[in-house]
């Protein structure tokens, strides 16, 4: 006779819950790299517009996402696959204003020496008859203007650059 052993009884896995979705931004832009990072144990799957990547970690790196582009995550724990994350889309640039250029002296005469001061945050790129100057900062001085040239500016900020300032 044999002795009959002691019952298991299996039960389903309990479900797991889906990852807490967040970004190294606040708000995500177009063009701007950005890095995802979901919470939880287990692996991690990542989606872009509802199809699966094929990408597996706690973070997942965009170098140029593109406008209404729409970021989740899934959470795979025991063989049991949570419901979708938390969602992060992408939003338009926003735009960034042009610095306002001006100098001093007021009059910018040929071969006077001139003080250009430009308005704004982020980095302020300096340019001579459309050419950038490789030169940075929010004043330059030119020595020794030479007549009919023109000085601009533009403004970086954030991996965007602005349109051209005013003309001096």
């Amino acid at each position: 006779t044999s002795v009959v052993s002691n019952a298991i009884t299996v039960t389903a896995a309990p479900p797991v819950s889906p990852p807490g979705l967040s970004s190294s931004h606040s708000t995500v832009y177009e063009g701007i790299s950005v890095t995802f990072t979901a919470t939880g144990s287990g692996e991690i799957s990542w989606f872009k517009n509802g199809v699966n990547l094929g990408i597996t970690g706690s973070t997942y790196t965009v170098s140029n996402p593109n406008k209404n582009d729409i970021y989740t995550a899934k959470r795979t724990l025991f063989g049991v696959t949570s419901d979708v994350s938390n969602a992060i889309t992408v939003l338009a640039a926003p735009p960034i204003t042009a610095p306002v250029l001006n100098s001093n002296p007021y009059t910018v005469y040929e071969g006077v020496s001139v003080t250009f001061t430009a308005t704004g945050s982020g980095e302020i790129l300096w340019f001579k008859n459309g050419t950038n100057l490789g030169i940075t900062g929010t004043t330059y001085t030119v020595n020794n203007p030479i007549k009919n040239d023109v000085y601009t500016t533009k403004r970086a900020e954030s991996g965007m650059t602005s349109g051209v300032s005013n003309v001096i």
